[in-house]
């Protein structure tokens, strides 16, 4: 990789592109080279960066804080070990990244670039070994033995303009939870709204123009939607049964008394598992079930390309996913967030330095960038009895489609569904592999399926112009449809 033209600018993106050199020239990844990358990544980020911002931009999962320590010697020893081994096989992927950018020359922005496409794939060969599942296992059980706070510092949301503007009234509040229906015209079938418990709804309604929710309320429907809140240590035994039985359950049953009419249902990513065990367990009493970004069989990945996320949660031990959740029984959402950023080190990178630059002379796009940063840092915790269930139940055990999941006391069966389902999928999902969503049609037999598919990835469904033409108008249809 060629060295740029050297200016008080550039000096960082030149060190930075030397630590590189210095990896290519080892027979092995060595640890004090790792070090250098490390400290020049977060040099280069701040240069380039023009909002001066802390990003994640590191590719290795920890870098240890002056002090940082803990009594237990031993502990400790096996933490650092295990971190250095962990972080060794992901300079693996820097190395291979470098050797695929050798004669990429300035300008800098280019380099970066094309060093970033090439970290993702690199990343995703290392990540999908059992080498590096292993060694990440026993860096976070190494971290949990030696009393390392495993959370990740929450992330402060970022001043923004005003997120989620469509006019709305809150028709109940139970505990966390709130019932919204927004204002409108209030035509046909009404549309309850379920996002998962590890984002926020308001997703949906970003801004003016990237807004499925200001797009449906455009032509007359009447729109409905579930805000979950913020969980407490109190929350922190209630599962799958507790929002559908105490939550989901009565916004339906609301939305019928007021409406008169049999509601449809909308499930956003881990919401798409919720809407789709209340249509299985109330057939009669649905209208209808948009999902999207929704996994159903979890292990459908396993037959083609891997899913990152997919491959972590199935690796997991037992003992590991509850010292996760200790000592509040909640599992943060700082974690998932840092997690999702962590599956594409080189976007996260390119996102924080050239991209953001680049929308500096347009306010718009800045604009939209500010409202997109504070929706992903504004992630709630999840609670315990929801997390084993996600991720042992249906990860793991891929209980869903084996007819073995259970809610409320009985056993959720798809088959039961009956009412129009429309599953929109992401075709560059890399937090819920396209086949895991695909996967649906087999399983509702008795169901008129319809599937939409859109060249974006898990959040550009909704605020990717890709998907800006397709998505809210394809809901907009079927719901009109049903």
């Amino acid at each position: 990789m060629a060295e740029p033209h050297r200016s008080p600018q550039t000096n960082a993106i030149a060190d930075w592109i030397a630590a590189q050199e210095a990896l290519l020239t080892c027979d092995a990844p060595d640890w004090e080279v790792c070090e250098r990358l490390i400290e020049a990544s977060k040099a280069v980020s701040q240069e380039i960066s023009p909002l001066h911002m802390t990003a994640p931009v590191e590719a290795f999962p920890l870098n240890l804080a002056p002090g940082v320590g803990n009594t237990d010697r031993p502990a400790w020893q096996r933490f650092v070990e295990a971190d250095q081994r962990l972080k060794l096989i992901l300079a693996e992927g820097w190395i291979a990244a470098a050797r695929l950018c050798t004669g990429v020359t300035s300008p800098p922005e280019a380099v970066i670039r094309r060093w970033a496409a090439a970290l993702d794939e690199t990343m995703a060969k290392v990540s999908a070994s059992e080498r590096y599942t292993k060694a990440l296992v026993e860096w976070l059980r190494a971290g949990l033995a030696a009393g390392l706070p495993m959370r990740p510092p929450a992330t402060p949301v970022p001043p923004s303009p005003p997120i989620a503007n469509s006019p709305r009234e809150i028709i109940w509040q139970d505990g966390r939870v709130t019932l919204s229906r927004y204002e409108g015209a209030r035509r046909g079938t009404p549309l309850l709204i379920v996002h998962g418990l590890i984002g926020r709804q308001t997703v949906c309604d970003l801004e003016d123009d990237r807004s499925i929710v200001a797009t449906l309320l455009g032509t007359g429907a009447d729109i409905w939607v579930i805000d979950w809140g913020n969980p407490a240590r109190g929350d922190q035994t209630q599962g799958f049964t507790d929002h559908l039985e105490r939550w989901i359950a009565r916004a339906a049953q609301t939305m019928a008394d007021l409406t008169e009419r049999k509601p449809a249902l909308m499930g956003i990513c881990q919401g798409g598992l919720f809407v789709l065990c209340h249509a299985a367990r109330n057939p009669d009493s649905t209208a209808g079930i948009a999902l999207t970004g929704t996994p159903v069989d979890f292990h459908a990945d396993l037959s083609g390309e891997e899913g990152c996320l997919n491959r972590l949660a199935r690796s997991l031990p037992e003992d590991v996913i509850e010292g996760l959740l200790a000592p509040d029984g909640l599992l943060p959402g700082a974690m998932t967030g840092a997690l999702f950023q962590a599956m594409t080190p080189g976007r996260t990178f390119k996102k924080y330095t050239v991209d953001l630059a680049e929308k500096l002379t347009d306010p718009r796009k800045m604009a939209t960038f500010a409202r997109m940063e504070a929706w992903l840092a504004d992630r709630p915790d999840l609670p315990g009895g929801v997390a084993r269930e996600w991720l042992i139940d249906l990860y793991q055990k891929n209980a869903l489609v084996a007819g073995a999941f259970r809610v409320g006391g009985g056993t959720i069966d798809l088959s039961r569904i009956r009412c129009p389902i429309l599953n929109i999928v992401a075709e560059n999902d890399h937090i819920v592999p396209p086949d895991c969503s695909r996967a649906l049609a087999q399983y509702v037999p008795n169901a008129a399926y319809r599937t939409i598919e859109v060249p974006t990835g898990h959040i550009g469904v909704f605020v990717s112009e890709a998907a800006k033409d397709r998505v809210a108008p394809g809901i907009a249809g079927w719901l009109a449809a049903i």
